[in-house]
């Protein structure tokens, strides 16, 4: 349960990072910018996967919506958003 929570905490950090980012960048995003929130997505994506409880069937995939994978993804994601 409590992996669980850890993965929506992450999952909220990264919804308000990036929006928060849009919201005060007050230009348009580059595509660097634009490649690296599609990123936090994906981590984020993996994380409403484990959140649910789904298992793929699919090695790759399973390991993917894994929160080892999940959670370094969102926060690497979000630290190259802002540190970029």
């Amino acid at each position: 349960m409590i992996p669980r929570i850890v993965s929506i905490t992450f999952i909220l950090i990264s919804a308000v990072g990036v929006i928060g980012f849009v919201a005060f960048a007050g230009r348009e995003l580059l595509l660097p910018e634009k490649i690296t929130i599609a990123i936090i997505s994906l981590g984020g994506l993996a994380g409403l996967l484990h959140v649910f409880g789904v298992v793929p069937e699919q090695r790759q995939i399973r390991a993917f919506a894994s929160p080892v994978v999940a959670w370094p993804v969102m926060l690497a994601g979000l630290f190259t958003l802002f540190t970029s």
